[in-house]
């Protein structure tokens, strides 16, 4: 389950309060990624590339690795799925409390946020420190950032030692929809 949230895997004053929210906050809904995902054990990260698609409607976050395998993976807010060879979705975990703190990640949504995790705000990021205990023995903490007009960046750190950062960019005109 772990590695499901790592493949998935954006600020102001100290404290600030919803309502100081930056604007860019949830507004990258679809597009690339990259991530690098660094064990403690390994010298280099593992990096994989890929595409994403977050529904806020329909409360799904597809997120398709291209690169350095073709995986793509179905969040909703009843779990998990990877869609296999004839476009099927098979259910990988049916453990809605994971998927629901994937999407609530991508939703933007400060209150949401402040429900699941503690909020620190500085510069042009947020950490997000985990309340529920299930998450804590996972993860240390979250950060989300702005890192230009087009780019956000989100970094995990787990509880091991495994850190991962995932770049997320606009999608480009040449490549299709994911959401269809």
């Amino acid at each position: 389950m772990k590695s499901i949230i790592l493949l998935m895997l954006a600020a102001f004053s100290l404290n600030a309060e919803p309502q100081d929210a930056p604007t860019w906050l949830g507004a990258l809904q679809q597009g690339t990624f990259v991530q690098e995902k660094q064990l403690p054990q390994l010298k280099r990260p593992f990096v994989s590339r890929g595409l994403f698609a977050y529904d806020p409607d329909k409360k799904q976050l597809i997120w398709h690795t291209q690169a350095p395998l073709n995986n793509k993976l179905l969040i909703d807010e009843q779990g998990v799925a990877e869609e296999d060879a004839q476009g099927n979705p098979q259910v990988l975990t049916s453990d809605g409390q994971v998927s629901q703190v994937l999407l609530i990640l991508f939703s933007g949504d400060v209150q949401r946020w402040q429900q699941v995790f503690d909020l620190t705000w500085q510069e042009e990021c947020v950490t997000m420190t985990p309340k529920q205990p299930f998450l804590r023995d996972l993860f240390s903490q979250f950060e989300l950032c702005r890192l230009s007009d087009t780019q956000q960046q989100i970094r995990l750190f787990e509880t091991n030692g495994t850190q991962a950062s995932i770049v997320l960019a606009p999608m480009p005109e040449s490549e299709p929809e994911l959401l269809q």
